[in-house]
């Protein structure tokens, strides 16, 4: 995440994401919660909770409750919010199904490191707020996903133009053409 420097594994992740949502309900947790949520054993809950204070993350004394520090709160609002992300783009966009989206968001999140997933979220996050019309592309993959991964009539005509006319890489070179002219 931008705002810590410090580097997180998924393990602390959802340490912080349990703590967050614990919090969220009871004002604050215990570990015997995190234990129960994570279904993890209470002395791993301990031990991570001791890493997750010396690293500022989170307030905790042994047998107190246990809250997050405002860097804590912060990264688990940021932690939230990317999740929130990918999971709308793996609906509304890839039209993955609602009992498999929060597995598919914890493989991306898990299985993408640094930059990458930063830029991955930064564009799912901009095909959702941006005022534009849905573009060709998004509705041609739409309908391709939702014709079994066959080329409709009008892409397959689309497709043919840009081979015929060496469009395949449309923007490569920066100039306006467009491979989809010839479906307008």
């Amino acid at each position: 995440m931008k705002n810590s420097k410090k580097i997180l594994t998924a393990s602390k992740e959802n340490y912080i994401k349990a703590i967050h949502e614990i919090a969220k309900e009871k004002q604050a947790a215990r570990v015997k919660d995190i234990s129960k949520a994570l279904n993890i054993g209470a002395s791993s809950v301990t031990e991570a909770l001791g890493k997750l204070s010396e690293e500022g993350f989170v307030n905790y004394e042994q047998y107190g409750v246990i809250t997050l520090t405002k860097e804590g709160l912060s990264l688990a609002e940021q932690l939230e919010q990317r999740n929130k992300v990918i999971c709308d783009f793996l609906s509304n966009v890839l039209l993955i199904e609602e009992e498999n989206l929060a597995d598919s968001a914890k493989q991306i999140e898990h299985g993408i490191k640094g930059n990458l997933l930063e830029k991955l979220v930064s564009f799912f996050q901009f095909t959702q707020i941006c005022p534009c019309k849905e573009p060709k592309w998004l509705r041609g993959y739409k309908a391709y996903s939702m014709n079994g991964n066959k080329v409709n009539d009008k892409c397959s005509k689309c497709i043919s133009h840009c081979k015929e006319n060496n469009l395949t890489k449309p923007f490569s070179d920066n100039s306006v053409n467009s491979c989809c002219k010839s479906c307008d």
